[in-house]
């Protein structure tokens, strides 16, 4: 599982996928606990190597099963996604800080959005952009999964992120030309999107 049918890309690295069923099994979380600690480890691993798979693993499931949380959104009325598949740097920078300047920034809380990098890659791209104070929020291939809720195998990837946001949030989905053919399925949030092409 090292390519993403939606973002038409293979993996920059080696995402790790949880099995949630056995996790459900195990701990008795949700699936979207679960999913949130996939991402949570994915994160964690990829900023030191070094560290001991097996036992981080057992660290953030007790995190997640009491009240820590990895999704640190703000509660807000309004968000945007902003998805950054498709384009090279040099025009991802060039596309964001154009984007700082628009009307949709103003108005909700951006959170980048990639299916072909982990969050973590994202997060030292925009250090290495000067960016990261203007986009500290993002989402990466790691919060997308082959399990439906009641943790059945999907032969698909998909994601549902609820509790972070506010139940009554708008959502934009905000993306360049290159994507404008493209639909992004089977990411749940509260509300529906409103898809924008900027």
């Amino acid at each position: 599982m090292n390519f993403s049918i939606q973002g038409q890309c293979f993996y920059q690295e080696d995402i790790l996928f949880l099995d949630f069923k056995n996790i459900k099994d195990s701990y008795g979380l949700s699936y979207e606990k679960i999913n949130e600690a996939q991402a949570y480890l994915n994160f964690e691993m990829f900023k030191d190597t070094s560290k001991y798979k097996g036992k981080v693993i057992n660290e953030i499931l007790e995190k997640i099963s009491g009240k820590v949380r990895f999704y640190d959104f703000p509660q807000y009325e309004n968000y945007n996604f902003i998805w950054i598949d498709g384009l090279s740097e040099v025009e991802k920078i060039k596309w964001l800080k154009k984007f700082l300047d628009s009307k949709h920034m103003e108005n909700g809380v951006p959170i980048l959005l990639s299916l072909c990098e982990s969050s973590h890659r994202v997060l030292k791209f925009l250090e290495t952009s000067n960016l990261d104070a203007d986009y500290p929020y993002s989402l990466g291939a790691e919060v997308f999964n082959n399990y439906s809720d009641e943790f059945e195998f999907l032969p698909y990837f998909r994601t549902k992120i609820l509790a972070p946001f506010k139940k009554d949030a708008k959502f934009k989905l905000i993306k360049s030309g290159v994507l404008k053919n493209r639909t992004l399925q089977n990411l749940e949030t509260p509300s529906s999107f409103e898809e924008v092409l900027y």
